[in-house]
């Protein structure tokens, strides 16, 4: 629940860990690891989970400031500044503690790994490998938590969805053609280009799987005729 529910921080996340590290070594009854999930998780922001004092609204800051005697009080970057200037803080200066929002899951995925790399190897009950359920989620794969699982799993680029039976470079370019009916030209365009850049992407990493499928299928061509 900590690693899915988007209202829970990364910082919870690490806490429950940190208590409980032996759950990264279970599975559930489809045979998920932690990382299993981690893998098909959104994307999930920890500034997005504060209000403002002062703006009384979620807003996209990239810092916040929270009372460290009072984890109720917190301010956007721009609020914090303005209420420094003209010396409207609650609190001194110095009581208030900086941080950065995180994107959970990439910490996620970095935790998991660092406690039993091994998980990112083992398939589900389906035969599904961490890195393939990644693909299927789009995460593109320049970001942290699909470039960790590679790092953790680097066969995994070159072994074929038991699922799709496709490989991962192939995957990508069908990833999101299930909801493509029901969205605008334009978001059809970008998702258009985030799938071929994650499918160039993963043919950069091994380019010669473009040469062993067209053997393949010739092969099979051949046997046809």
């Amino acid at each position: 629940v900590c690693l899915t529910h988007p209202s829970c921080p990364w910082s919870f996340f690490k806490l429950m860990l940190d208590v409980y590290p032996d759950c990264v070594n279970q599975q559930d009854k489809d045979g998920n690891f932690l990382l299993h999930t981690a893998a098909t998780a959104e994307s999930s922001l920890d500034r997005n989970l504060y209000h403002c004092q002062e703006c009384e609204n979620t807003v996209q800051s990239e810092c916040w400031y929270q009372d460290k005697y009072n984890c109720n009080i917190n301010y956007c970057e721009d609020c914090f500044f303005l209420l420094e200037k003209i010396d409207r803080l609650v609190d001194p200066v110095e009581d208030f503690l900086k941080f950065e929002g995180v994107d959970k899951i990439p910490k996620a995925i970095d935790d998991l790994i660092a406690i039993n790399s091994s998980t990112a190897m083992i398939p589900n009950n389906n035969g599904r490998l961490p890195f393939h359920l990644a693909i299927t989620k789009g995460k593109a794969f320049h970001t942290k938590d699909l470039k960790g699982l590679f790092s953790a799993c680097p066969m995994a680029i070159l072994t074929r969805d038991v699922v799709t039976h496709m490989y991962p470079f192939m995957m990508a370019t069908t990833v999101r053609c299930s909801t493509r009916n029901n969205i605008s030209n334009t978001q059809m365009r970008n998702q258009a280009l985030l799938e071929f850049t994650l499918c160039y992407e993963l043919l950069i990493e091994a380019p010669y799987l473009v040469s062993t499928s067209i053997l393949k299928n010739g092969c099979k061509r051949k046997r046809f005729q």
